[in-house]
């Protein structure tokens, strides 16, 4: 069990992409950005797979960082739009709240967000939860006092007067963990496209269960390669489903699917004249 997992640095930049695969554990809360600062300065992915060698339960995850802003890359062939993070929820056993943006205020997602949950059975889904790894949560920890960044201070930290150093505050999350009855899929508590009290300059989408099967690109220990084409079972979410953030702003559009779309069949062709000639001599329309 960890209190918090980073696909990024902490306070450093990154020049290319990142790509965070979470295969077993308990965590408090999991990043796909950085902790504090720092840029990024290609994508950021996050894959939820159940396929090691304990049972995944999170807090919360993000998609991007804790504090920290991310400006994703331009996508190609726009000179605007930008790709933020994109998190890929397959398997789990529980997770209290998803967010595709960050975590506090100076965490601004510059870019369109994903949330894609297509669930299939995790590994351990024959496993109940013991009673006190699910249920209500209390989650603590300190992190640097933050304003909304200015010209003159970019990245919003306060400093003490007469020490200089950076102030920090006490924190306290609740959270709410589903509980787990064997042989089922794993539930999310809140799904949010955009950020936790974090700004998504940009799009949010958000998809569950839109996809008949998934492909994983981590691998079980008794696999040689990591599954492809698995049937998708759905999603099982015990709170909310929002589009945008939790007490933040999302500047443009805010997109949720929920299920496959349906197609229009097209229309049944007439069927085609029977050319046999009916008694008579004429042929049967």
């Amino acid at each position: 069990g960890l209190k918090a997992a980073y696909g990024g640095a902490e306070n450093a930049n990154i020049n290319d992409n990142v790509t965070l695969n979470i295969t077993n554990g308990t965590f408090e809360r999991v990043f796909g950005g950085n902790n504090v600062a720092g840029t990024i300065s290609g994508t950021i992915t996050v894959n939820i797979e159940e396929t090691g060698c304990k049972p995944i339960i999170i807090g919360q995850l993000y998609g991007g960082g804790n504090q920290a802003a991310y400006t994703g890359p331009l996508k190609a062939g726009s000179e605007t739009d930008r790709q933020g993070p994109t998190v890929n929820v397959r398997s789990f056993t529980s997770i209290g709240d998803v967010f595709g943006g960050g975590y506090g205020q100076t965490a601004v997602v510059t870019g369109d967000t994903y949330v894609n949950i297509n669930e299939v059975y995790g590994k351990y889904y024959t496993n109940a939860t013991p009673a006190d790894s699910t249920g209500n949560k209390q989650y603590q920890f300190t992190q640097f006092k933050r304003v909304e960044p200015t010209t003159d201070n970019p990245d919003g930290f306060v400093y003490n007067e007469e020490t200089g150093e950076r102030e920090t505050e006490p924190v306290t999350l609740q959270v709410y963990l589903p509980p787990h009855a064997a042989n089922t899929m794993g539930a999310i508590n809140n799904v949010y496209g955009g950020g936790n009290a974090a700004k998504v300059v940009g799009n949010t989408y958000v998809n569950i269960g839109t996809e008949a099967t998934t492909d994983f690109v981590t691998k079980k220990e008794e696999e040689t390669e990591p599954a492809t084409s698995v049937p998708v079972l759905g999603a099982s979410i015990a709170g909310n489903v929002y589009g945008g953030g939790n007490n933040a702003e999302v500047t443009r559009n805010a997109h949720v699917q929920i299920g496959q779309k349906y197609e229009t069949p097209a229309p049944t062709p007439d069927p085609t004249p029977d050319p046999t000639p009916a008694p008579g001599g004429e042929v049967t329309p």
